[in-house]
């Protein structure tokens, strides 16, 4: 890593600029520092050169025209050469030349032309070459000078001698070196030079070179010159450029002109080409692969083979790896050698057999050749083994249903791989599907869900079919019957656009999506007579309740109340008293409640009154006008007790306002005004009765009605939604003069497992609006429900992802609904309902703990499981209270906010399996526990970040999760899932992902270093300045990552008015449940330990003082711990244990008592919950003391005809099993 202090920087900074304005003179672009370079050419006159080595660029001399063949000038388009040249370079190959990457960074190849063959800038033309493209190294960091190289590729080749890199194996430290270029010759006369000048340099080590350059020096540099002002140097002009050694008789680029502390002051640093052979060698030789497109399984040996090419040849055998993501598809040697001489190497390919359900796989194979890169390339590998896909969908749905989560499913043969199945849906106005569905690797099958489409036509019921398939396979279809629904919330606003005047509304629950159905009729007199009735005697915008018999309440949209709220603008509502008189539909839908005529009415001269029958309630508005606008309405709502409805209207002359019904669930979100008046006579109304509930396997009975008997025969069809489930007659008549019709449901006895069905019947006669109505059937197949949920949670647990679970005994033969409860919702909270697939066993569902912020003792929730006519099943679930601590304290800047109280403190956060995951502690500190003297300095520029990678298998860990690398950000945070540049501290950004943040605020400058030590990773910020609008202020801070799982952050100086973020972060986003901690006030304790036998057998009784509680250090009161057992009927533990003031220990008893049950061994969980220090758990093994005897009788004689013998066994002793059928 690098550390660059703020004098480099300056200097860097002003040697960037300085060849920045000598390039934009012509070239209008910017350079940063400098690079590296590499080939391998043949030597041609090469070995044969061996100019003089003398002294100067800067100390060096001129050298002789045409002694450095490959020596390039970048040369700026328009301008003279020795106006236009701006850096260096050397030719590698015909058609590369390689130059530093600060040169030519955030250039494009029309700005500039590569010149070779020139010596004298000023009086020599040289060869000019068009530039094709520019390729910056990806690792380039143009503030640290890292991996400072780029690569020149030319338009057309070039004849002239080039040079090759200087082997990864050779050690330059201490060789003679020369650098050569255009540079110039002092920095004090800035006078530059037009012919070529070339410099004889000792390479140093990155040692030594890094105590002057404090760290600075990379392994992708070197560095050459003399220390403190050696007179000799590359300088300003001729970055890019090579720095030479010489092979045995050959020269060999070793370096490229980069960087360095002013020119000839101390030593110049240049890019290690060696280092980044790697990229050279991909760019120039290009190494491919080429597969066949397509193959099949059981192919064998391919007649096409694969390829590996290079773009030119080498001198040597270059060894290519070969890898597979699927060897189970295909077989591929390990190796393929590429000879010398040669471009390319072909290799086998086999196509096995895998007998696997897999479908067509793309199998990647990756061609890679230590130094020369890789390849890719990919062969579709079709399944020869044919498929049979299945799919199923719910049988039934309804208009409006929406989205129908997980229900649908795929199924197929287990397969090996990821699946794609295709789905679609023959009428997407009715129900649509997703595209896909994958089936995953060792599954066979995936659930889907299906979105139910409201189409607002009128079109009965639908069916649709949805198909399933994958190329190969035998495509598999299911259907769904989708019945009509038009949703109607009865309420119309009234604009002076209708007239209510006698008529009456009548409102009969149907069972129906829409709850009631509604016919209307002429009306000469109020149906109910209230005249007796009780008076109510309202004032403007007022309400009176009106309560009933007990024996007789009243049903609304299903609801049943005692009582009743009468307006007096114009309304009833249920549940709410209320007196407004808002004209909106908001208003109106806010409430369960019934308008008559919801207006701003005047009750002074009006008369209302109220009166209870026998079978219903009425409420009855007499003259009672518009405020402010007189003028009389009379309206009669009666309730009946069957939960019909009826509102009445005789004259009306207030033509506005809102009539209709409200369930009170607020205003609809697909609301569409409902025509009071549109609405059907009451005589061609078709009213079917039938029961609510009934079992499979009983008899039923229903009936259809009309208003008024007949004076014809009138032929009504019945249709049910399943005949399977219910079974009705096709046609039934209403004979002439009657007004009625009964008919028998059949509900057959399946012996299928299907739960509860709700199932539509619709009785439709010509002329006459159908009746629709709901019948819930029972299934008399009784399974047994289990229901599965965590013993023991905390409440810091959270969402816990499908930890909860049903299941029945047997596959389910349609889809069941479970209903699902907690009794304490407060801190368990559970979905509605889950429902068992088709075909299943279980369904699992996700469990909610809430985190109510007390502290408390534990609390419990007994969750139930429970289908229509089956046993429930309940659990319990123990709570344990858990004050979250997400480690976080935000500080404020400024005196009068921060109080920044972290200075010279320690904080170490110790795993300690609770359900925080970690024990925060708090000490004084007056020193780093790591020195930082030897880290390793990171270079970081501001808003900046590095990676760091640990050596061997070290790994550090934050909230359990490992990791072999971490991200150090210059703004005072380490990240593990990518680097960060966010330097405005928020909790968003704190939490965005794992993160440790030792100071999270906008720092720079200073120290940052890290350290790899045998036990820890340890990143320390010394000195660095936190940026504020005011102040800057100097703090230091040292992160600890224990590779056991430890984190301590030191603090030494942090001024009181810094702002910024300090803490731990899982990651995933701000929790709800945050609340921050106090850091400073965190007090060091000291873990407790639980020890328990680790098994027992059935009747030991009493097993005394076997079990122990410790700390590490003992306390000055007594610690009372909280113990549960998972199952007392196996352990039975005290209810509490004390730990003394002054001790470190506690021995308790626990009792294995016997159950007479032949259960097998039982393994049971001990749970302490420790005040302030989270809980502790342990498993105990029960060993069952009942030993099983089975035994079996069958008949002593029999002869070969007998056949059969029914009942031929019979049960005797404990488990045994009837023979039967043998």
């Amino acid at each position: 890593m690098l550390l660059e202090t703020h004098g480099l920087k300056e200097k860097k900074e002003a040697e960037m600029k300085f060849c920045k304005m000598k390039i934009f003179t012509a070239l209008f672009f910017m350079l940063s520092v400098a690079g590296s370079v590499h080939a391998d050419m043949s030597k041609g006159s090469e070995q044969n050169l061996s100019p003089r080595v003398s002294e100067r660029i800067v100390g060096g001399h001129e050298a002789e025209p045409g002694a450095w063949p490959w020596i390039t000038a970048l040369i700026a388009n328009g301008d003279s050469l020795y106006d236009g040249q701006f850096c260096g370079g050397s030719l590698i190959h015909p058609k590369w030349v390689v130059t530093a990457a600060h040169c030519v960074v955030d250039t494009t190849p029309d700005m500039f032309d590569v010149v070779l063959g020139i010596h004298d800038l000023e009086k020599d033309t040289g060869e000019r070459h068009k530039i094709k493209r520019i390729i910056v190294h990806p690792a380039y960091d143009g503030y640290t000078g890292d991996s400072d190289i780029a690569l020149l590729e030319l338009e057309e080749e070039s004849s002239r001698t080039g040079i090759s890199p200087i082997s990864d194996n050779v050690a330059l430290e201490g060789s003679e070196s020369i650098a050569v270029g255009w540079g110039i010759l002092s920095d004090e006369t800035w006078e530059f030079t037009s012919t070529l000048q070339q410099v004889l340099l000792p390479i140093i080590s990155n040692e030594t070179c890094n105590e002057i350059y404090e760290g600075a020096v990379t392994e992708t540099m070197l560095c050459a010159g003399y220390e403190f002002k050696g007179g000799k140097d590359s300088c300003y002009g001729d970055s890019g450029g090579p720095l030479m050694v010489k092979e045995g008789d050959i020269w060999k680029l070793a370096g490229i002109v980069s960087w360095g502390y002013d020119c000839s002051g101390i030593f110049g640093v240049y890019t290690r080409v060696s280092r980044l052979a790697a990229f050279i060698n991909e760019q120039l030789f290009g190494l491919n692969l080429v597969l066949p497109d397509t193959a099949s399984e059981g192919d064998g040996m391919l007649s096409v083979r694969g390829i590996v090419s290079l773009l030119m040849s080498l001198n040597t055998d270059i060894v290519v790896s070969l890898t597979s993501d699927k060897p189970s598809e295909i077989t591929i040697p390990d190796t393929v050698t590429i000879p010398a001489g040669t471009t390319s190497a072909v290799f086998d390919i086999r196509i096995s057999d895998d007998n696997l359900l897999d479908g067509s796989q793309k199998v990647t194979v990756t061609a890679a050749a230590s130094g020369y890169g890789s390849s890719a390339d990919t062969v579709t590998v079709n399944d020869n083994e044919t498929a049979v896909l299945y799919v199923t969908v719910p049988q039934r749905a309804t208009e409006g249903d929406g989205i129908l989560r997980g229900y649908g499913r795929v199924t197929a043969a287990l397969v090996s791989t990821d699946v794609s199945v295709s789905l679609s849906s023959d009428d997407t106005s009715e129900v649509t599907v997703p595209e896909s569905v994958i089936i995953p690797a060792g599954k066979t099958g995936a659930f889907f869900d299906i979105i139910i489409v409201s189409d607002g036509e009128d079109d009965n019921t639908q069916t649709v079919t949805v198909t399933a398939s994958v190329p190969g396979w035998i495509p598999g279809a299911d259907t769904i019957k989708v019945a009509h629904y038009r949703p109607d919330f009865f309420t119309e606003q009234i604009d002076g656009n209708a007239d209510l005047s006698y008529q009456t509304f009548t409102f009969t629950p149907d069972n129906s999506p829409n709850f009631y159905a509604v016919c209307r009729e002429p009306a000469s007199a109020f149906p109910s007579d209230t005249e007796d009735g009780t008076s109510l005697f309202l004032s403007d915008d007022s309400c009176e309740k009106v309560s009933l018999s007990e024996e007789q309440p009243v049903s609304f949209y299903g609801v049943s109340y005692s009582s009743f709220y009468a307006g007096s603008n114009g309304y009833i509502t249920f549940g709410f008293e209320d007196s407004g008189h808002s004209e909106s539909l908001t208003w109106h839908f806010e409430h369960p409640r019934i308008s008559a005529l919801l207006d701003d009415l005047n009750p002074e001269e009006a008369s209302i009154k109220w009166k209870q029958f026998d079978d219903r309630v009425a409420v009855t508005y007499r003259n009672i006008g518009k405020y402010s606008f007189g003028g009389s309405n009379n309206f009669q709502i009666e309730i009946f007790f069957n939960g019909v409805i009826r509102i009445t209207y005789l004259e009306m002359s207030d033509h506005y306002g809102i009539s209709g019904l409200s369930e009170g669930k607020g205003m609809p979100a697909s609301f569409t005004e409902s025509r009071l008046n549109a609405y059907p006579p009451c005589n061609m109304l078709l009213l079917l009765d039938i029961p609510e509930n009934a079992s499979e396997g009983e008899a039923a009975q229903g009936s259809i009605r009309v208003k008024k008997p007949l004076s014809s025969d009138l032929s009504v069809t019945l249709t049910s939604d399943d005949n399977a489930i219910v079974s009705l007659p096709s046609e039934v008549i209403i004979p002439a003069s009657r007004a009625s019709a009964d008919f028998n449901l059949s509900l057959p006895d399946d012996s299928l497992l299907r739960g509860m069905q709700k199932i539509n019947i619709t009785a439709s006669a010509a002329g006459y609006n159908p009746g629709r109505r709901i019948i819930s059937v029972t299934d008399n197949e009784i399974p047994v429900l289990t229901l599965t949920v965590p013993a023991h949670v905390t409440e810091c647990d959270g969402r816990l992802a499908a930890q909860g679970m049903v299941a029945i005994d047997a596959p389910a033969d349609d889809y069941i609904s479970v209903s699902l409860t907690s009794d304490n919702t407060g801190q368990v909270i559970v979905p509605e309902s889950v429902t068992i697939i088709e075909g299943e066993t279980s369904a699992s569902f996700d469990i909610k703990i809430a985190c109510d912020r007390e502290s408390e003792e534990a609390q419990t929730a007994r969750i139930t499981a429970s289908v229509p006519g089956w046993l429930p099943d309940t659990k319990t679930v123990a709570v344990a209270n858990c004050v979250p601590d997400f480690f976080t304290e935000q500080f404020y800047e400024g005196y009068y906010e921060g109080y920044n109280d972290l200075a010279y403190s320690r904080l170490t956060f110790t795993p300690d399996n609770s359900p925080v995951f970690y024990n925060g502690c708090r000490e004084e500190a007056d020193t780093f526990p790591t020195d930082p003297a030897g880290c390793l300095p990171l270079s970081l520029s501001d808003d900046a970040y590095k990676q760091v990678k640990l050596s061997g298998d070290a790994q550090v860990s934050l909230y359990g999760k490992s990791y072999s690398s971490f991200y150090v950000g210059s703004n005072g945070y380490i990240t593990f899932d990518s680097g960060d540049r966010e330097y405005y501290y928020s909790l968003d950004g704190h939490f965005s992902q794992p993160r440790i943040s030792g100071w999270f605020g906008d720092l720079y400058g200073g120290t940052i270093s890290w350290k790899q030590l045998s036990d820890r990773a340890v990143v320390t910020y010394q000195d660095v300045i936190y940026y504020s609008y005011w102040y800057e202020y100097v703090i230091s801070f040292q992160i600890e990552m224990f590779f056991n799982g430890v984190i301590r952050i030191t603090y030494l100086y942090m001024d009181s008015e810094t702002g910024g973020i300090a803490g731990l972060s899982k990651g995933g986003g701000v929790s709800e449940y945050f609340i921050e901690s106090d850091l400073s006030g965190y007090v060091c304790k000291h873990l407790v330990s639980l020890s328990i036998p680790e098994k027992a057998a059935e009747g030991h009784g009493i097993l005394t003082g076997v079990c122990r509680l410790s700390l590490e250090t003992a306390l000055s009161s007594d610690l009372t711990v909280r113990f549960v057992s998972s199952d007392t009927s196996q352990v039975v533990v005290p209810e509490t244990v004390i730990i003394p003031a002054g001790s470190t220990v506690a021995y308790f008893d626990i009792t294995v008592p016997d159950d007479s049950l032949l259960d097998g061994t039982q393994l049971v969980t001990l749970t302490a919950f420790i005040p302030n220090y989270g809980l502790e758990t342990a498993v105990i093994a029960v060993n069952d003391n009942e030993t099983a005897r089975l035994s079996v009788n069958v008949p002593r004689n029999a002869t070969e005809c007998d056949g059969i013998i029914k009942d031929g066994g019979q049960e005797t002793g404990q488990g045994c099993y009837r023979l039967s059928d043998f």
